[in-house]
């Protein structure tokens, strides 16, 4: 059996629990993964009942991600993070529906990988940014931020209307149309 797998043949009725790791090798196994490295300690508990088998999936720890504002890399916690997918023992692996699968009894093991990842994926928020200190205040990189300020479209439209003032350079038509779009809203 692989690392990331549980056995099928052979399970025992009840309960038992596998751990698994969830690093940066992990991570380079899954395909255009959204998430490069990480430290994180799943826990699947395995129930079997019959030939209907729980999987109780709970993740925990943090991922390396990369801030949305001031593209400075920290730790982000995954906490809370998992969920259940029921098994079916038949004849062959095929979905059945929402997060039920049947599979092939006869197999040794089934790879969990896929589900551990997804789980991880759809807790991460759709922006990542860097944690707020106790005051309430953004802890990114403070240089790049004065770089965004230094580079921002407001900074930029003020510098090109002191330009045009001072007739250093006439804005392009084309623009200036888009520009009284952005001015009436």
């Amino acid at each position: 059996m692989g690392t990331y797998e549980i056995p099928i043949r052979g399970l025992k009725e009840g309960k038992t629990s596998y751990n698994f790791l969830c690093d940066k090798a992990f991570f380079s196994q899954m395909e255009d993964s959204l998430v490069e490295n990480g430290n994180l300690e799943a826990v699947v508990d395995v129930k079997r009942s019959g030939d209907i088998v729980r999987l109780g999936i709970s993740i925990t720890g943090t991922i390396k991600a990369t801030c949305d504002i001031c593209l400075g890399e920290f730790d982000y916690e995954v906490e809370d993070c998992g969920g259940e997918i029921t098994l079916k023992l038949g004849e062959k692996f095929e979905e059945v529906g929402d997060d039920v699968y049947e599979v092939d009894r006869s197999e040794e093991g089934l790879s969990v990988a896929q589900w551990l990842y997804e789980f991880v994926c759809v807790s991460l928020p759709i922006r990542m940014e860097h944690p707020r200190d106790e005051n309430g205040e953004r802890t990114c990189d403070k240089e790049m931020l004065k770089k965004i300020a230094e580079y921002s479209s407001e900074n930029q439209e003020r510098e090109t209307t002191e330009n045009e003032k001072s007739g250093e350079k006439a804005i392009d038509p084309r623009w200036a149309i888009l520009k009284g779009l952005k001015d009436e809203d």
